[in-house]
């Protein structure tokens, strides 16, 4: 019984010791949450969605023109006939995608848009300022890790081993029997 308990004490300490595998993450499952920007730097309400099937942003308040959808490793602007972009520093959208480090954003079809670049904020920022990409849909690819979560204090790791000490010692000692005298 000892031994068992010292051997998944032992494993559960290497366990929490190896280092997590950064794998590429795809953006299916995530929540996106869309921030359009006009050019007079008017900041529309934030919209959020889950990425998955489907059209996130069908709809967009004051952006008629434009139909986004996000999915595994891209998002989709389709833009309508009508639409063009008033000329300005920004004029476009932002995205922000919950628990992932998003980088390395390119163009895979369609008009380029003025830019696109991952900002400071880790969002996926996508300007039109200027254009009139009446009628076409551009497409840009989006690679994303999770976001690992921080290595522990030194004191976190020593309180941890210090209840391992604990349990341990614990399960060494015998159970004794109480008697009690009747009086």
């Amino acid at each position: 019984m000892k031994k068992l308990a010292l051997i998944a004490a032992a494993l559960a300490s290497a366990t929490a010791l190896l280092p997590v595998a950064a794998s590429a993450a795809v953006l299916t499952g995530s929540t996106v949450t869309l921030t359009p920007v006009f050019a007079n730097g008017d900041i529309r309400p934030d919209q959020t969605a889950t990425v998955g099937a489907g059209v996130e942003f069908p709809v967009i308040p004051n952006y008629g023109g434009v139909v986004i959808d996000v999915g595994a490793d891209y998002v989709d602007f389709a833009i309508r006939p009508t639409t063009s972009f008033n000329s300005g520093a920004f004029n476009g959208f932002l995205f922000s995608f919950s628990g992932l480090t998003l980088s390395s954003p390119t163009l895979i079809s369609g008009p380029s848009p003025v830019s696109f670049f991952v900002n400071s904020d880790n969002q996926l920022a996508v300007n039109f300022a200027g254009q009139s990409s009446a009628g076409a849909t551009t497409r840009i690819g989006i690679t994303a890790e999770p976001t690992l979560a921080a290595v522990p204090e030194p004191a976190t790791w020593s309180l941890m081993l210090l209840g391992f000490g604990m349990v341990g010692a614990g399960l060494r000692t015998r159970r004794r029997s109480v008697t009690f005298a009747n009086a």
